[in-house]
């Protein structure tokens, strides 16, 4: 492999202990050569439907990331076609994930034949005081996984899909949580959605006052439910909280609290 110089590259195909098959791509050129992809690479795509991938610093020659990809195409004899693809990846020491579709044509369906579904997992530390974490999920239809006998049982009885993106700070002094989440109602063909866009919670860590320690937190979140029977509605929450503990005897403790509350709708019905 000839890269240029500086150039950070994937390198596909097949691995084996202390050997790294086939340059595949370049993420800011292709000015480079390789050798031909050997035989064990196809053998494995074909067979296992794996292409395993490295992110390569070609100009100190270390590691910097990996990745899978798996590929499952099927075809159901009664439905159709049924495509799935994965992808796993480690982008650092403390940052991977995994990238999920599907995607296939129900002939059987009356309506829409189209189907589809996606997943994304990741998990990330961004600085030593915050940290980014993501669970989406998505499925075209609410029976897609009870459909087939090879989804999972506990696939075929879930009775909601939650998505969460989390954007945590954590500091000596204080958290700050950030939250943007999903819902999808499974139970029923016409199950509303609702979304929270965004939340965010904040904490102050305990401080001395008044012979106890004084907490301070505070919760803000907007919603939107879409439902197919009424009329959709919004929602605004703020929430500040103060809390006080006081030991008054040996293993007993008095917790004051006082919070501050409003509440508004998009719709007064």
């Amino acid at each position: 492999v000839v890269p240029m110089k500086g150039m950070s590259m994937w390198v596909c195909g097949s691995m084996a202990p202390g050997r790294m098959y086939v340059p595949a791509a370049s993420t800011t050129s292709s000015a480079f050569t390789g050798s031909p992809v050997p035989t064990a690479a196809i053998h494995e795509l074909l067979t296992n439907g794996t292409w395993r991938c490295a992110l390569v610093d070609a100009h100190h020659h270390t590691l910097l990331g990996l990745g899978t990809s798996t590929f499952t195409p099927t075809y159901r004899t009664s439905r159709g076609p049924d495509f799935g693809a994965e992808y796993r990846y480690v982008i650092a020491e403390d940052a991977r994930g995994s990238i999920t579709a599907r995607y296939m044509y129900d002939s059987e369906r009356e309506e829409s034949g189209s189907r589809s579904e996606f997943r994304w997992w990741h998990d990330q530390v961004l600085s030593p005081t915050l940290t980014f974490k993501a669970d989406v999920n998505f499925l075209s239809d609410q029976s897609l996984a009870r459909d087939f006998v090879d989804s999972t049982v506990a696939e075929r009885t879930q009775r909601a899909l939650t998505s969460n993106v989390f954007l945590t700070q954590t500091t000596p002094q204080y958290m700050l949580l950030g939250r943007i989440g999903a819902l999808q109602d499974l139970s029923t063909s016409e199950g509303p959605r609702s979304s929270q866009v965004p939340e965010g919670r904040f904490q102050w860590f305990p401080m001395p006052f008044a012979g106890g320690w004084l907490v301070g937190e505070a919760v803000a979140s907007a919603a939107y439910l879409e439902q197919n029977r009424t009329v959709d509605v919004g929602r605004f929450d703020l929430a500040p909280t103060l809390h006080l503990p006081l030991d008054l005897l040996a293993g007993v403790t008095a917790i004051g609290s006082v919070t501050l509350r409003e509440t508004a709708y998009t719709d007064s019905s």
